[in-house]
């Protein structure tokens, strides 16, 4: 079933991979020229208006701003800073990578700006940064402020202290934190915005059982019950991961990170928001599994 128009607002095209190779399935190189200005065009010819980008994407801004991406709503977000508190001198620093990435992207303004790492509104001077986001938006360079966050605890503790626009989570089948307690019943309450990421975990729920490789071998018996899911129920895992992140009516916006315009077809066509819902019983909280971030400890 191909995406109705009102779902298609719903897509995002990340770019971490056309800046840096990203991702499990990806090679050890991120896309040419000719794949990205590919894959841009038959984005826009599918209504996908919206692009998701960060300065840690190794040169992924300067490519797009190459290519061309005025016609693009675009979702970036602020360098991780380093500093352990943050000062007057660490906001000058972070106005001009906002002036950089306008420059790079070449455009007048960005629809969204997220904090990469939501924790660095939990040190100390944290008002100075979340005050800079709201001059920019007042200025018209930032439409929306938000986060970039694993944890609803840590996207909890900011909600509570600052009003922010835009949570970006991650959320896929085995990940469904945001809906543990109503925690996106919550964000709403306090209008804030879900967008998901990581709905394919990087690449690992689409992969085969005998392709899984070994460090993931201790979630063998997760694996392999997703699987049997999805043969008995005669349904791709492309169309499981898919449906089951865009269907949710309370999630805003879902990244979708391809390698080229053929991927983005099948996802498009892969669609069916009345397939079955996975099981929730194969949702966990193991965070060795769940964040990528912990898998070089593997």
């Amino acid at each position: 079933m191909k995406l109705s128009s009102n779902i298609f607002d719903k897509v995002v095209l990340g770019t971490a991979n056309f800046g840096m190779p990203y991702g499990l399935n990806n090679s050890n190189s991120a896309l040419n020229i000719v794949n990205i200005n590919d894959l841009l065009k038959y984005s826009q010819k599918n209504q996908i208006n919206y692009l998701d980008t960060a300065e840690a994407y190794g040169s992924s801004q300067e490519v797009l701003g190459r290519v061309g991406v005025q016609n693009f709503k675009i979702i970036t977000k602020v360098k991780p800073i380093k500093d352990k508190s943050i000062s007057k001198e660490t906001i000058n620093v972070i106005e001009q990578n906002l002036y950089q990435t306008l420059k790079k992207l070449k455009v007048k303004s960005v629809d969204t700006y997220l904090i990469h790492h939501s924790n660095d509104l939990e040190k100390k001077g944290s008002q100075l940064l979340y005050d800079f986001l709201i001059r920019k938006k007042e200025a018209g360079l930032i439409n929306n402020i938000g986060v970039s966050a694993y944890s609803t605890e840590e996207v909890q503790s900011i909600v509570q202290r600052f009003n922010i626009d835009v949570v970006q989570m991650p959320f896929n089948i085995i990940d469904r934190r945001i809906l543990d307690n109503n925690f996106i019943g919550y964000l709403q309450k306090n209008n804030v915005d879900v967008h998901a990421r990581s709905i394919f975990l990087q690449g690992l729920l689409l992969k085969r059982i005998e392709d899984l490789p070994k460090k993931f071998i201790p979630w063998k018996k997760l694996f392999s019950y997703w699987h049997s899911w999805l043969n008995d129920n005669q349904i791709s895992a492309l169309t499981a991961c898919s449906s089951f992140a865009l269907r949710d009516d309370r999630i805003e916006k879902v990244v979708f990170g391809v390698d080229n315009k053929n991927q983005l077809d099948e996802i498009i066509n892969s669609v069916d928001l009345n397939s079955l819902i996975p099981p929730s019983d194969l949702s966990i909280s193991d965070e060795m599994l769940i964040n990528p971030a912990n898998w070089s400890f593997l």
